[in-house]
């Protein structure tokens, strides 16, 4: 014979899962209003000002190539690596 639930503990436990259904919804619907809020008039403003935000211009010699500074294998250079 199986023990069966008290009356209180098949309350909460249907109580639980509605309020978790309405935390799901809850949840898309701050997300939804921070975004329309916050994020996308921030993005069009960006976007009408034309910023560049990681400040990527086109480069002008065509190559980000740069030329290293090398200096010789020495004794005292080789003790500054560890």
């Amino acid at each position: 014979m199986s023990a069966r639930e008290p009356l209180w503990r098949r309350l909460l436990n249907g109580w639980l899962l509605i309020v978790a259904r309405f935390g799901e919804v809850q949840t898309l619907v701050i997300l939804g209003i921070f975004y329309a809020l916050l994020i996308g008039p921030a993005s069009l403003g960006a976007r009408v000002g034309r910023a560049d935000m990681l400040q990527k211009k086109p480069l002008e010699a065509g190559s980000a190539w740069g030329e290293a500074d090398t200096a010789g294998a020495d004794l005292e250079r080789s003790k500054l690596q560890s």
